[in-house]
Order: structure tokens, then sequence, then C-alpha cells
């Protein structure tokens, strides 16, 4: 492929086919470097996000614009059935951190200040 080729590639996202069979994508980085179209060593630079890849252009067999729309969809999972976290009452939930702890009592404190006290009833 020559420069002329490349030109109107130059404002878009591109994908380039080497002759070794991989394809890199970008944004052309280095249009300035197409100003002389007698220069049979020119490379491109493609930038696609933080990643820049280097070719020369005489390695690429095609540039095509590729199909954005099908490689930024978002996968879906479905979580019907499953559950993360089973729901607990309080009293649940409270009687399991009362033994989990080492004392005869445990005291909770509610966020509106009301206070629960809770003790060993074994002795």
């Amino acid at each position: 492929m020559e420069i002329k080729d490349i030109m109107p590639y130059v404002r878009k996202f591109i994908s380039a086919e080497l002759d070794d069979g991989t394809v890199i994508s970008g944004y052309v980085s280095n249009p300035e470097s197409f100003t002389d179209d007698s220069r049979e060593d020119a490379t491109i630079e493609l930038l696609n996000g933080l990643q820049k890849s280097k070719v020369q252009i005489s390695r690429i067999i095609r540039v095509f614009i590729p199909d954005r729309e099908n490689t930024t969809r978002i996968p879906v999972v479905d979580t019907e059935g499953i559950t993360i976290l089973e729901k607990q009452s309080f009293e649940d939930k409270l009687e399991e951190l009362f033994n989990q702890s080492l004392s005869d009592e445990i005291v909770v404190t509610l966020p509106d200040g009301r206070r629960i006290r809770k003790v060993d009833d074994h002795e």
C-alpha cells in the first residue's frame, strides 16, 4: 500500500490488515509524515486508547473502517434465580453477631440512638 491510499483515512478510526495476517486498529497519530509521497519506508502510527502501533506502510495489505458497533457491546448476565446475598432478619443477624462474640453480653446501638442489649441466657 502507498501513502496516497491511506490519506482518505487520516481522521478516522481504522483497521489495517498486515502482510502477516494481523490487524491493528486506531487513529492515525502521525499524519504529518504523509506529506512526502516518495518515501517507500514511511511508517504509520495507530493510536488506540493507550496502545500505539507503528508499522511500515508497505506491510499494509488493506485498510478498512471497522464495524465498531459489534465491538462496544457490554455483556449482560442474567442473574434471575441467583442469590448473591441472602436476606437476614435483624434478630438473626444479632444472634449471629452474639454467637461470634467472646463476651456474655452484646450491646448494639442503632442509627436512631436506641440500644439493644443481648445477654447469654445459659447462665
